[in-house]
């Protein structure tokens, strides 16, 4: 069973917002600042009945690990939204 569209939504707003961020760094030795680019990967899983913490952590964490061979800086999770009927997903807002 997929993850619903607003799951993965809710990831890209976060992947987003992280990825204004710069964060200061030192300039290998030079003494001046420099800012280097924040990024982040979210994989995403929603609790199935039943499902233990380790199955829905074990999900997440692969979904985690396929961002990051695609990658990086993306969402990644069963957000498929044709399931939902909705046709392809859109992550804009």
């Amino acid at each position: 069973m997929p993850v619903s569209p607003g799951s993965c939504k809710t990831g890209e707003r976060l992947r987003r917002v992280v990825e204004t961020i710069s964060a200061p760094s030192r300039g290998g030795g030079t003494g001046q600042e420099d800012f280097i680019r924040v990024t982040v990967s979210v994989g995403v899983a929603e609790y199935r009945a039943g499902e233990n913490a380790d199955d829905l952590y074990l999900r997440a964490d692969n979904c985690l690990y396929r961002a990051k061979a695609e990658g990086r800086n993306r969402v990644e999770g069963d957000c498929d939204a044709d399931l939902w009927g909705g046709g392809p997903l859109d992550l804009s807002e």
